[in-house]
């Protein structure tokens, strides 16, 4: 997608409700991350979009900069790096580590990274053949035995199904998501395709089980009447237990891949 495209959708997830939803992204994401990387710290680690920093402080660079020697970021727009870094700077004064590229020919030696996070970034492409050849960069760019955590959208879950059978047009309308979503794989799929570029599976399943739209409004509720959201984001938690169901690939908004590269 182009630049502008991100920089206008930047402008229209900006907003409390969506914060409130970011941070049970944040500790969703981070536990996926804690208990994959079981407390391993990198040299070079690198957070394939700055979305999540962009749109709320609820972001998770400020995490994976605790947990590298160097902590960097790439994302195709500037305004969303521009608004991360910012977000982050809160936090960080001292970090700036952004680079702004596009992730089908970011740039980046190879065999030069330790550690790849990238969470729903590559399913934002109109082909697949855009999304292999992404993936292709991510795995030229890790060392000999570099660690890659991937989510995408599962497209196996009904509403996300349901949702990418609608033009664009009327799900930006319908206020799903302001941004565009492409093509994507199942956990299967997603499975072969790392194993085809020379990656060991560790772990694979499937992750945020809440149904994404009943909750951002309720989100839009407890935001416009001030009625706290501990026990909102305690709900919100409850649901990741249909993980451990054999039901996780229908319930399941993303399919998260652990694999390490030979």
């Amino acid at each position: 997608m182009k630049e502008e495209h991100w920089q206008q959708s930047l402008v229209k997830h900006q907003s409390e409700y969506e914060s409130l939803w970011r941070k049970h992204m944040q500790w969703l994401y981070l536990a996926y991350f804690r208990e994959y990387t079981k407390g391993k710290k990198f040299q070079i680690l690198l957070k394939s979009d700055l979305y999540d920093e962009a749109i709320s402080e609820e972001g998770l660079l400020p995490a994976f900069i605790k947990n590298s020697e160097y902590a960097v970021a790439m994302d195709l727009s500037w305004p969303v790096a521009r608004e991360g870094i910012e977000n982050i700077q809160k936090q960080r004064p001292d970090w700036s580590m952004a680079v702004v590229t596009d992730a089908l020919a970011p740039g980046f030696r190879e065999q030069s990274i330790d550690m790849v996070f990238s969470n729903s970034t590559l399913d934002h492409f109109s082909s697949k053949r855009e999304l292999h050849q992404a993936l292709q960069q991510l795995a030229l760019c890790l060392k000999s035995g570099g660690m890659l955590i991937i989510t995408l959208d599962n497209p196996v879950n009904p509403l996300i199904f349901l949702r990418n059978l609608l033009p664009f047009k009327i799900v930006r309308k319908l206020g799903f998501i302001p941004y565009f979503m492409g093509k994507t794989l199942n956990r299967k799929q997603l499975v072969r395709l790392l194993e085809r570029h020379d990656f060991k599976i560790r772990n694979h399943t499937t992750l945020l089980h809440a149904p994404r739209i009943l909750f951002i409004w309720l989100a839009r509720l407890i935001c416009r009447f001030n009625m706290g959201h501990t026990w909102f984001l305690k709900l919100l938690r409850h649901f990741e237990k249909l993980e451990k169901l054999p039901t996780r690939d229908y319930t399941g908004y993303y399919v998260v891949v652990k694999a390490v590269k030979h």
